[in-house]
């Protein structure tokens, strides 16, 4: 079948192409006074001719685009808004916020992506004010936001070996910590270069010591997918790894101290836990399947990273 809408109710059928459109738009809507003031930490995306707008709370990226089994879904999804029809590519374009700057990128989109009637050229950054028209092959949409502030994530850090009970020297910080947060940057990097996206350093704000608690925090910048991904996949690999270790099961009402350095020949499976550890990840953020010569080289580059993570004498607490 050659149909592209339902015969029934007139919604857009799926499909894994996109359709050309015209880069030529017969007439830009006026703005609707509706959404002239923004809502502090949220970007508000009005699409003509639906009523209900879209809204997001800010965070450092948010993929624009059409929803396809296998891939990632895209934070703002416009296939309900007739965008195969449009001409929105399944991975359109991305909004990154850097260093409080909101930027638009175009992803190399089949119709190219529009910011005030001025086109983009592929790949390249694109600042973005309040109130700008965005148009995503032949779909438009305005997008509302007051100044972004990038918000700050706070690491909780357990030196295991219990060196730092009173307080965080500098062998402390250079010996183990640093190498952790190094590697928070880097996994941050290949992330973003799996997406094909441009990727600012990671910036260190403060680093501080609870001493009730003996814990090291550690304020950090643009490193959000790292962390939310050390925190939902590494850190709980590692506490069930440490506590097979201790011969104990995992279980939620207890925490057990990790028996750190933690040393993966001490359990069989650390190279596997490691290698679904990278599925996941590419799983996760990766753009699309990566042919066999490009995964061999993101898993060289990704393998010692998340090594490192697991095996940190300082162990990244989740509260």
């Amino acid at each position: 079948m050659d149909a592209l809408a339902c015969a029934k109710c007139g919604a857009p059928l799926r499909s894994s192409t996109t359709v050309s459109v015209p880069d030529e738009l017969e007439a830009s809507p006026a703005e609707p006074s509706i959404f002239s003031f923004p809502q502090p930490g949220v970007f508000t995306f009005y699409v003509p001719g639906f009523g209900q707008p879209l809204r997001l709370t800010v965070k450092e990226e948010i993929l624009i685009g059409r929803y396809q089994d296998g891939l990632p879904a895209p934070d703002i999804d416009l296939t309900a808004y007739y965008g195969y029809l449009s001409g929105v590519s399944r991975r359109h374009a991305k909004i990154r916020v850097v260093d409080s700057e909101v930027i638009l990128v175009d992803l190399g989109s089949s119709n190219g992506t529009w910011v005030n009637e001025s086109k983009l050229m592929p790949h390249q950054t694109h600042p973005l004010k309040n109130g700008d028209i965005i148009r995503l092959g032949q779909l438009l949409m305005f997008i509302y936001f007051q100044s972004v502030e990038l918000p700050e994530q706070t690491l909780l850090v357990r030196d295991t070996r219990g060196d730092v009970n009173l307080g965080l020297t500098a062998n402390a910080f250079s010996d183990g910590l640093l190498q952790l947060l190094n590697s928070i940057q880097e996994l941050e990097k290949n992330i973003n270069g799996v997406q094909d996206q441009p990727s600012p350093d990671v910036q260190i704000k403060a680093v501080s010591f609870d001493k009730d608690r003996a814990l090291i925090q550690a304020r950090l910048v643009g490193a959000h997918n790292a962390v939310e991904f050390i925190k939902d996949e590494i850190s709980k690999r590692r506490d069930e790894f440490a506590k097979k270790i201790q011969g104990t099961e995992p279980s939620p009402e207890e925490t057990l101290p990790s028996p750190l350095p933690l040393d993966l020949a001490m359990l069989g499976g650390g190279e596997q836990m490691i290698a679904e550890l990278i599925d996941t990840l590419l799983q996760k953020f990766g753009v699309a399947p990566l042919d066999e010569e490009k995964k061999k080289e993101f898993v060289a580059k990704i393998q010692p990273l998340i090594k490192t993570i697991l095996t940190s004498p300082f162990e990244i607490i989740i509260e």
